[in-house]
């Protein structure tokens, strides 16, 4: 693989080199040695069956190849090699070689994509003496559709991604691509291959990330540091544990190369904070045990995590015009967009780990004034009825109405039900909490319908926000400022002043309003992304998602591996 790169280099150098001689020598003219043209070559589903079937190609990526060359798509004839034009060798073909060359950049399988065999055809192909002979339009067939199945394989996986995020609990819209209509466009010159790369900046910048956490490893990672030999720093003090740390800090650009010091003093205290905000940690400056782990994690684990969150990038579709709302779990905040920029962001609440926060998409169709709180049947068997056994009042005292399954909108009178003699099985009732301030939904709800129940709204429980770290719901998204959404939401609704809305709240009635025009959500799930100022957060992995996704993706298993090879 190298020495084909290297050979692309030599052949740019000597042309360069033969550019400056001929500025001088202007009378010497170079002997262009030019190859006539061969008739049109092809190849046929024989021939492509013979020639990837040696390589371990599975039949479905078989059958793609046959159908993209049975096919007369931009106007090429059917059965017409298309990496070469009458035994000259298409430029696209070395340019596709090299970028699968540095597949890895992208932390992608090299061997995927038969890099070496490509390589090896290509130098063959390529060489004068199998030019007019039978060998060589061979050669050209079978590197053909090589590169053809090839290209299948890479875009597909570079563009879409390697692991279907279905089995990943990661249910947002993919992208969808043409890829024979893109080989020819890419082949007539009518788009690059920019044009298809991954469409999000985060992608690209953790992309830099992943060859910058790379080279630490390679240069040996970062010194573990010991819990004990930080305990009561103070600033001022200096130890050896002090310059360790701030070697630490140092190599992940918490602090400058010029602040390596002994001394804990004030450019190492804001550069530990730094660290700290980079994590999702209280900005104490305190090497707490929290700090000591993260200071700790390896940095290959680390490059593991970004590899990670460049897959689930592959998997989330092109950017949208206009305004959408995100919110990334493991970082516990959302952000509102307009026209893929920020422009304001708030703290929330999401689901526990054993009740965890769905990722999908969705459209936000309706906002909820003074919202009653029909409460879900698990909630209802868990935690309702176990209350219910111990105080049969426990309904009156929460403001909270009983219904009869199946018996229309009219509560039943709980003093006639026997709560003690009811199982999990046998509850036939559902829950309603009528508005007010006992109400765990507050002042406000967010519906964006979907299956999974999920919605965002208002909490009388303010104080959990002041945590950094807010897996605490039932999987529902609690929001720190949700009248600051309501009212952005409704900024150009003429019809719902904030005098009209004032009313609302006062009588204390619930009320549905649609929205004039539907905003986007997503909720999504990244453990390391880069801000707008350059810095690389890192946070927990609080559903397993990554631990999950990091099985079949970085560790596969044997036979995973051969299949994901063959593919």
């Amino acid at each position: 693989m190298k020495y084909f790169s290297w050979l692309l280099l030599t052949g740019l150098f000597f042309s360069c080199q033969h550019d400056k001689k001929k500025e001088v020598e202007t009378e010497q003219k170079p002997t262009v040695v030019v190859r006539p043209k061969l008739p049109i070559e092809l190849t046929d589903s024989v021939l492509i069956k013979q020639h990837l079937s040696q390589y371990k190609i599975d039949s479905a990526s078989i059958a793609q190849v046959v159908q993209f060359y049975a096919d007369t798509v931009g106007k090429h004839p059917a059965n017409t090699l298309v990496w070469s034009d009458k035994g000259q060798l298409h430029g696209m073909a070395s340019m596709f070689i090299n970028l699968i060359d540095h597949a890895e950049d992208d932390g992608l399988p090299m061997k995927s994509y038969h890099t070496d065999d490509i390589e090896k055809l290509y130098l063959e192909a390529t060489d004068s003496t199998n030019f007019e002979n039978a060998a060589g339009r061979l050669l050209r067939q079978e590197l053909d559709v090589l590169l053809t199945a090839s290209f299948f394989k890479y875009a597909d996986q570079l563009w879409k991604g390697r692991i279907d995020p279905n089995k990943k609990q990661w249910f947002v819209k993919r992208k969808s691509f043409d890829y024979s209509k893109i080989l020819h466009s890419l082949l007539n010159g009518s788009v690059s291959f920019t044009t298809y790369e991954p469409l999000h900046r985060e992608y690209g910048l953790l992309r830099k990330a992943l060859q910058k956490y790379r080279q630490i490893e390679k240069d040996g990672g970062w010194p573990l540091l010991t819990a004990a030999a930080y305990k009561n720093l103070a600033i001022g003090d200096t130890s050896q544990a002090v310059f360790l740390l701030a070697k630490r800090l140092q190599i992940t650009d918490d602090i400058p190369k010029s602040a390596i010091d002994s001394v804990f003093n004030t450019p190492l205290v804001e550069g530990l904070k730094k660290f700290q905000k980079r994590h999702g940690l209280p900005e104490n400056a305190i090497m707490g045990p929290k700090t000591i782990q993260q200071l700790n994690i390896p940095v290959e684990k680390r490059i593991n995590q970004i590899l990670v969150n460049m897959e689930r990038w592959r998997w989330v579709p092109a950017g949208r015009e206009g305004t959408y709302i995100g919110i990334n779990i493991p970082e516990f905040v959302l952000h509102v967009f307009e026209n893929n920029k920020q422009v304001w962001q708030m703290d929330v609440i999401v689901g526990q780990a054993a009740t965890t926060t769905p990722i999908f998409d969705g459209e936000l169709e309706f906002i909820v004034f003074n919202p009653s709180w029909s409460v879900p049947r698990s909630i209802s068997v868990n935690e309702i009825l176990p209350k219910l056994k111990a105080n049969p009042n426990y309904l009156q005292a929460h403001e909270m109405e009983a219904y009869a399954l199946g018996g229309g909108n009219k509560p039943v009178n709980t003093d006639q039900v026997d709560w003690k003699a009811l199982t999990s099985s046998t509850l036939r009732y559902s829950f309603r909490q009528k508005p007010g301030k006992k109400n765990p939904l507050g002042r406000v709800k967010f519906l964006f319908p979907n299956a999974y129940e999920v919605y965002m709204h208002d909490t009388p429980n303010h104080q959990l926000f002041n945590r950094t770290e807010r897996g605490f719901s039932h999987g529902c998204i609690r929001l720190s400022d949700p009248l600051k959404l309501q009212e952005y939401l409704m900024k150009d609704d003429t019809l719902w002043t904030p005098a009209k809305v004032q009313q609302i709240w006062a009588k204390g009635e619930e009320k549905y309003i649609r929205l004039k025009k539907k905003i986007p959500v997503f909720l999504a799930y990244f453990t390391t992304w880069q801000d707008s100022a350059g810095n690389l957060h890192f946070r927990e992995d609080l559903y397993g998602h990554d631990a999950q996704l990091a099985e079949d993706l970085l560790f596969p298993q044997p036979e995973q591996l051969i299949q994901d090879i063959n593919l």
